[in-house]
């Protein structure tokens, strides 16, 4: 299963199907892996998916957008982690998973505290790694310029 359709997604309007890349390893409880800002190339999970898929099915999808799933051209709006978060139950919906442990990173973080604040019954867990307490991270400005300038 290495794609999910979904006839829609809020997180990429006007675009129908929307084909969301999930890997998927393990068996067990479900763990939600939710990327950052720059997806899994630079926060790897592979050593997290060695450990944890034994005991666990480990489902790490990439948002529209982002990795193999359906490119997105627009900006992002505002609320962006909010459609996000629908995008992610709706995933979840598609797979047939009620309750699941979610791991985020970064903007992958504010996405699960969405869901366990939209949704708490779908929760499991939360794990909120690098989650945004505030809105402006000045002391991220050096690190995004470089990676704008030099990707």
């Amino acid at each position: 299963m290495p794609f999910v359709e979904l006839a829609e997604s809020p997180h990429a309007p006007g675009i129908a199907p929307v084909l969301i890349h999930c890997r998927e390893h393990g068996s067990g409880r479900p763990l939600v892996f939710l990327h950052g800002g720059w997806g899994y190339g630079v926060y790897p999970i592979d050593r997290q998916i060695e450990a944890f898929q034994k005991e666990l099915r480990i489902i790490a999808p990439d948002r529209s957008g982002y990795g193999r799933s359906t490119l997105v051209t627009n900006e992002m709006p505002l609320d962006f982690h909010r459609r996000a978060a629908e995008e992610t139950l709706a995933v979840l919906n598609a797979l047939g998973i009620e309750r699941a442990t979610f791991w985020g990173h970064s903007d992958g973080a504010v996405i699960a505290a969405m869901i366990g604040l939209k949704a708490p019954e779908r929760c499991e867990q939360l794990i909120l790694e690098a989650f945004h307490y505030f809105r402006k991270k000045p002391s991220s400005r050096g690190f995004f310029e470089r990676f704008s300038a030099h990707p």
